[in-house]
């Protein structure tokens, strides 16, 4: 008989020694964040779109947590005040605003410049449990690459086979 792949459920995992990883579903507008733990956490989000004036798309990939600021002012949007800053793809970032006129998008439709828009309570959360080089996956639907925790430089996991039927 011959063996092949259920490629239904093939994935490419990434193991991360970190004790979070983030997940940004551009399709469904929400952001994940599991732990070493086993917990999951849901956030409604708001991504970039290039329908607005300066506006641009969300880019998908992986990336890590590469800063992080309870405020910092956005040099290139007239000094706006960002909440709770968790940059991860150079000037792209998770971050929430002082007013709640945006909460209406938030898991529902792209309507940032670029970045992951969260609301203030979900920021704060969000910020207290990741650090720096915390993963953070960017992507439509149908992935194929997702994180894992390791336990060690060394963790892997096997993929199993099933029998193919023949024809």
């Amino acid at each position: 008989p011959f063996l092949a792949f259920d490629f239904s459920s093939l994935r490419d995992t990434l193991y991360t020694l970190k004790d979070s990883f983030i997940e940004v579903n551009l399709e469904t507008q929400h952001a994940y964040l599991y732990t070493r733990e086993g917990e999951k956490f849901t956030y409604k989000i708001s991504t970039g779109t290039d329908k607005v004036e300066r506006g641009v798309k969300t880019k998908e990939g992986i990336f890590v947590v590469q800063s992080l600021m309870p405020k910092w002012h956005s040099r290139q949007f007239d000094s706006t005040l960002l909440l709770n800053w968790i940059g991860f793809n150079y000037g792209i970032g998770f971050h929430a605003l002082l007013g709640d006129g945006y909460y209406e998008h938030l898991g529902i439709r792209k309507s940032s410049h670029g970045c992951v828009r969260i609301s203030r309570e979900d920021g704060k959360h969000l910020y207290s449990r990741v650090s720096l080089g915390t993963p953070v996956l960017v992507h439509y639907q149908n992935n194929a690459v997702f994180f894992g925790f390791g336990d060690s430089i060394n963790s892997y996991n096997y993929y199993s086979y099933r029998e193919m039927p023949e024809v």
